[in-house]
């Protein structure tokens, strides 16, 4: 999607008690006791739509790169 003609991400990284809880406690999102931090199976699911778009948005860029 484009605003301003800049393209933007359609997936947001959403304020997540599991984003902050990294900083507390360290590791990943997938090390986070889920009997302390709420709604990690959500952000997990975040940041892989996130990843997608980014990569989605990289892979054309390099391909013309090469060519």
């Amino acid at each position: 999607m484009l605003k301003q003609g800049i393209p933007i991400f359609a997936t947001a990284l959403h304020e997540r008690d599991a984003f902050r809880s990294i900083f507390s406690f360290g590791g990943t999102l997938g090390g986070l006791n889920t009997d302390l931090v709420r709604n990690v199976p959500a952000a997990i699911k975040n940041v892989r739509e996130f990843t997608a778009e980014v990569i989605a948005l990289l892979v054309p860029a390099q391909k013309a790169k090469v060519a």
